[in-house]
């Protein structure tokens, strides 16, 4: 078994692909099958869809955080970028706690914004696995071909 780091992406409330009781299930789902494998799990977050919003975007759903309460292998906070390519924050959280950066499982919302081109920031890196039943978005007929033509990005 080649070690990995779960990232996470973008499933909080206030986004309705983030709210579907499948791709909720599905991402605890990889979250359990993380921490049974004591594999390294990032949460993702974007705060606010712009600088004036004052109350910001909600955080990433509880059931899914609580998974990870006192798990020694993730970040005590999620990660938060301010671009809808985390993967610069998400590589520097590997290098800051000692983490896999070379072999990553991407899940999350929305799959054709946040996870798409988190998965190509982090393709540059290394191996990322898109883990298609645990990403959802609210983009009619979104293809995941999109991903087929990119080096280092594979299904899971």
């Amino acid at each position: 078994m080649e070690p990995y780091t779960l990232v996470v992406v973008d499933m909080q409330p206030d986004f309705e692909a983030s709210n579907n009781p499948a791709t909720i299930a599905n991402v605890k789902r990889e979250i359990i099958e993380a921490k049974a494998k004591q594999m390294p799990i990032l949460f993702l977050e974007v705060p606010y869809f712009s600088p004036l919003d004052e109350r910001g975007l909600r955080h990433t759903h509880q059931e899914l955080t609580q998974l990870v309460k006192f798990y020694p292998n993730t970040t005590r906070y999620p990660i938060e970028k301010l671009r809808s390519d985390g993967s610069y924050q998400v590589l520097w959280a590997c290098e800051q706690n000692h983490y896999t950066n070379s072999h990553f499982r991407i899940c999350g919302v929305n799959t054709n914004i946040c996870v798409y081109e988190t998965a190509v920031g982090l393709s540059q890196n290394g191996v990322v696995e898109v883990i298609k039943n645990a990403c959802n978005t609210t983009t009619p007929m979104y293809d995941f071909n999109d991903f087929k033509n990119k080096t280092n990005i594979f299904f899971a």
